[in-house]
């Protein structure tokens, strides 16, 4: 029991750092080139056009340790001048582990 409580809280406190780490994210890559994210994260797993905006999406997933089977999604809403006007995230999975990846990468 203690050491559920134990795993628990620790995933609870790397929950917050991650939250940070893609708020900071978000903010740092929002009116960049959509090229400076590709540039970060390489190439998107997905890409669709509607109404005038365009969606760019990264999907990862952890498969080792307490992340087990943690998934990440991020989407970048751009213009039609290619530049960020918003970056979304949606974590699954144990703190959000994954997106802390691709988040930390935009802290560099």
């Amino acid at each position: 029991m203690i050491r559920f409580l134990t795993s628990a809280m620790v995933a609870a406190a790397l929950a917050g750092c991650t939250a940070q780490y893609m708020d900071r994210g978000s903010e740092k890559m929002r009116g960049k080139p959509v090229s400076d994210l590709v540039a970060a994260w390489g190439p998107p797993t997905g890409e669709v056009e509607l109404g005038g905006l365009r969606y760019y999406s990264w999907t990862g997933s952890t498969a080792a340790g307490i992340a087990a089977n943690a998934t990440c999604t991020a989407q970048a809403i751009v213009d039609d001048q290619d530049v960020i006007r918003e970056l979304k995230w949606n974590a699954s999975g144990v703190a959000g582990w994954g997106c802390d990846v691709l988040a930390i990468k935009l802290l560099d």
